[in-house]
């Protein structure tokens, strides 16, 4: 389990492809991501969205990886689909609302792990209420 702590800046790509290079090189047989934001990103030096976006799509084509991306407080649409996110993997929420959407969440992670034990990989990890 990877956690970042940012202070105060957003390296949204750099802490992706840190993400990223850690499960390959661990060799994962099956690897789900989960991105919990609040702003754009603002402060990677290495890798750009068009970087990011070849590396999801490159992943997500093997089935073994799922991208799911949560927008705090602002439009995630524009930036999920830049990042070749699926539209039934991005979601907004308001900070208010954390505890819900984390409950939401819990319920997705348990399903989407009942589904693939029986083999089903599932595109549409999170749930939209």
């Amino acid at each position: 389990r990877l956690s970042f702590h940012t202070m105060g800046f957003n390296p949204f790509f750099h802490n992706t492809e840190l993400i990223v290079e850690r499960q390959i090189r661990e060799n994962e047989m099956s690897v789900v991501v989960i991105i919990l934001t609040d702003g754009h990103e603002n402060a990677s030096k290495k890798y750009d969205a068009r970087m990011i976006a070849g590396i999801i799509k490159e992943l997500e084509a093997s089935e073994n990886w799922s991208f799911t991306i949560l927008g705090a407080d602002f439009d995630i649409t524009k930036v999920s689909a830049d990042l070749n996110f699926s539209p039934k993997s991005s979601l907004n929420y308001e900070k208010a609302n954390f505890r819900s959407m984390a409950m939401d969440m819990e319920d997705s992670i348990r399903e989407y792990a009942e589904l693939k034990k029986t083999g089903i990989i599932s595109k549409d990890f999170f749930r939209k209420k």
